[in-house]
This record gives structure tokens, C-alpha cells and sequence, in this order.
């Protein structure tokens, strides 16, 4: 169940970080979190394609309005996971960098930062996209994202964090604003069809 995935997301970054102390392997549990929240994110609308069925269920429910209502409902839950989801890689960095004793706050921006990016541009494309396949597409932004973040950290060890910086900043300014504009665009076909 989609409940069961968001769980698992959250909780990768903690039960990775002594995973990662113990092994002593060179990767950052918040930077994994991260990207694990963005796959959490592309598996939000891949589980609403899955289960157009029980939109119809949730229309004759007496909390919603219609579609509208359900558009509103999905819609004020995808804004309620996105910022579940930074927080938690917010406080999973800073548990990272206590416990590592290493504070890199500009690596930590950016962790959260192409986290909010990436989960907020994936859940906007999600509910513009109708066709399986251009769900299918959506996994570019995972690589994009994935790219960024290696990107960057590879721009750390050369000490020019700003071009990242900026650029996460650009990418959570769009994102953040597709996101609002593609809720309308949720189920704009009939709901009883797949789509």
C-alpha cells in the first residue's frame, strides 16, 4: 500500500545513517532519503492511475463535492506529503551531520532544497500527465535529480557551491509553482475510465 511506502521513505534516512557508520561506506543517508522521496512521489500518481476505481467511491462519500472535491482533496494532500517529506530530510541531514560531527550547511541546502524541487515537479507533471506512458517519462525527472545532487557534491569537493545553489533555487521556483497550477488538471478526462 502507498501508506506502507511513505512509512518506509521516511524512515530510510534514520535506519540507514548507522547502516552506513558501520559499514563505513561513502554515501549520505540524506541524500539517498532524498531520492527515495522522489520515488515516493512518482509512486503517488502511479497508485492514483492504478486505482481510478475508487475515485467513483470518493464522489459518492458525503465530504466531497464532486470531482472538484476530490481535485481539491488529492491536491491539498500532494502539498501536505511534499512538505512531509522535506522536513523529514531536513531533520534526517541534521541527525546525519550530529552524528558524523560534519556540518556542511550548504551541502545541507541543497539536500533539502532538490528534495522539495524534485518531489514538487514530479507530483505537478503527475497530474498534467494522462497516458501511462508519459508516467513512464516522469522518471526523467528522478535522473535529473539524481544528476544534481551527484553534480553538486562533486562541485563541493572543488569548494563552487553557488552554481548549485542558484540553480536549486531557479528549479524550486518553477516546481513549487507548477505544482499549484496542475491540480485543475487532475482526472480532466472522464473519472469512471482509465486513463
Amino acid at each position: 500500500s502507498l501508506g506502507l511506502v511513505i512509512a518506509l521513505t521516511m524512515l530510510a534516512p534514520f535506519v540507514l545513517l548507522p547502516i552506513n557508520q558501520w559499514t563505513r561506506f561513502d554515501y549520505s543517508p540524506a541524500v539517498m532519503g532524498s531520492q527515495f522521496a522522489v520515488i515516493c512521489c512518482l509512486l503517488v500518481h502511479w497508485h492514483r492511475m492504478l486505482r481510478w476505481q475508487s475515485v467513483e467511491m470518493l464522489m459518492l462519500l458525503p465530504g466531497f463535492d464532486g470531482i472538484d472535491g476530490v481535485r481539491q482533496q488529492f491536491c491539498g494532500q500532494q502539498w501536505r506529503l511534499l512538505w512531509l517529506l522535506t522536513l523529514n530530510i531536513a531533520i534526517a541531514w541534521l541527525v546525519q551531520s550530529w552524528w558524523q560531527a560534519q556540518w556542511h550547511w550548504l551541502a545541507g541546502a541543497h539536500v533539502v532544497l532538490a528534495t522539495l524541487w524534485g518531489c514538487a515537479a514530479v507530483m505537478a507533471l503527475g497530474c498534467i500527465c494522462q497516458r501511462t506512458w508519459q508516467r513512464v517519462v516522469l522518471w526523467g525527472i528522478y535522473l535529473i535529480h539524481s544528476g544534481c545532487v551527484a553534480g553538486f557534491y562533486a562541485a563541493l569537493s572543488n569548494d563552487d557551491m553557488t552554481w548549485g545553489l542558484a540553480l536549486d533555487g531557479v528549479f524550486v521556483v518553477i516546481s513549487l509553482i507548477a505544482l499549484q497550477l496542475s491540480g485543475h488538471r487532475l482526472w480532466s478526462k472522464d473519472v469512471l475510465q482509465p486513463e
